[in-house]
């Protein structure tokens, strides 16, 4: 198994707007709600954030294909996403560890925030020692959110 994580280049938005999609379409509707996700998808929000954030993205490459990635801004996990099809096989936790290097390199303390119902993400980032610190909603679409908080 050849993996590898690295900066993103221009050539990976097409993949990384995919992957977001189809993780976004296959992992939130049990939280979020059908109505909401294709919403969601149909703004063209993924595409501008991608786009707009391109900089900050890591991907996560397995035997040249990416099937993951981390938007690291400061000491925050802006988004974290591995694709559907790779879930359960540890890849999670090799890019969350390559995001909190990024972190902790000009950082004492890094956030993550999460929606507060994806149950499955907020207990992966607690098993790995991220600390819930802060509950809110999200100004754009009032969806509940919460922060979570891991010290060097």
């Amino acid at each position: 198994m050849d993996m590898h994580i690295r900066k993103a280049a221009d050539a990976d938005i097409g993949e990384i707007i995919e992957i977001a999609k189809r993780t976004i379409l296959t992992c939130y509707p049990s939280f979020l709600g059908d109505k909401a996700v294709n919403y969601y998808i149909d703004s063209g929000t993924v595409e501008a954030f991608t786009m707009e954030n391109l900089g900050h993205y890591s991907v996560m490459e397995l035997n040249g294909t990416i099937v993951g990635f981390t938007v690291v801004k400061g000491n925050l996990i802006d988004l974290m996403m591995v694709d559907s099809p790779h879930h359960r096989r540890g890849l999670g936790t090799t890019l969350l560890t390559y995001a909190e290097d990024l972190i902790f390199r000009d950082h004492q303390v890094g956030q993550v925030e999460s929606f507060k119902d994806n149950v499955q993400a907020n207990n992966f980032y607690k098993k790995h020692g991220w600390v819930l610190i802060k509950k809110f909603m999200e100004p754009t679409y009032g969806i509940p959110m919460i922060r979570l908080e891991k010290r060097r």
